[in-house]
């Protein structure tokens, strides 16, 4: 994969796109800052689903 000039590595090993203190990033990896530079926006992460559970009582311990 070509590297591509406006990506830098940053000194804690992620990667950002141009210089300076708005720069878009820090990213975890050149090719994901690259697809973020081409213009192709990140896909969105997938949701974890949860179980609702209900509480129907609280229990206390009597020795307290």
């Amino acid at each position: 994969m070509p590297l591509h000039p406006e990506i830098i590595q940053r000194d804690d090993g992620r990667f950002a796109i141009g210089l300076g203190d708005d720069a878009p990033g820090p990213f975890e990896s050149r090719e994901f800052a690259l697809r973020v530079a081409s213009g192709h926006p990140p896909a969105s992460a997938p949701i974890a689903k949860f179980r609702r559970i209900k509480i129907s009582e609280v229990r206390r311990d009597a020795s307290a």
